[in-house]
């Protein structure tokens, strides 16, 4: 192994140990507001109808662009569906998915980023219109990353 073989080595093991202890830090705040850590970012799952403002400020925090650029518009399919098998593993609920995770225009203006239909079984999407904080619809809930 050449010495910069192992300077990457070494690097990308400090790195993912960093993002460890970030992710056990975030949990002692995240966990106790009923969120959980995904990718270094405390992620909430919205009421049917709600803002990403005000899930977030139910948990008496603040919007992150993590909900845009992680599982949101700029974010990617692989993203929200972690985020969201993250947020049902912590026994919040989560509907199951039973078509597997799309990608779509949900509804020009609405800006919704990662959500799930309400109900029972609900499909899971990726909102593409550009994630907002303030984006709202009534039939879906929404994957909020807060701080």
């Amino acid at each position: 192994m050449s010495t910069l073989q192992s300077d990457v080595a070494t690097n990308s093991a400090d790195i993912a140990s960093y993002a460890a202890f970030i992710d056990a830090i975030l949990a002692t705040t995240c966990t106790p507001a009923g969120g959980t850590v995904v990718a270094g970012s405390c992620w909430f799952y919205g009421a049917a109808g709600a803002s990403c403002n005000g899930a977030c400020s139910a948990a008496g925090l603040a919007y992150s662009e993590a909900t845009r650029t992680y599982a949101g518009s700029d974010g990617t399919d692989e993203g929200c569906t972690k985020v969201l098998q993250a947020l049902k593993a912590a026994g919040l609920p989560v509907p199951d998915d039973p078509d597997g995770m799309a990608t779509a225009e949900i509804s020009p203006g609405l800006s919704l980023g990662c959500v799930t239909g309400d109900g029972p079984t609900g499909d899971w999407q990726r909102d593409l219109f550009p994630t907002t904080a303030s984006g709202n619809d009534g039939s879906v809930r929404r994957a909020c990353a807060c701080q």
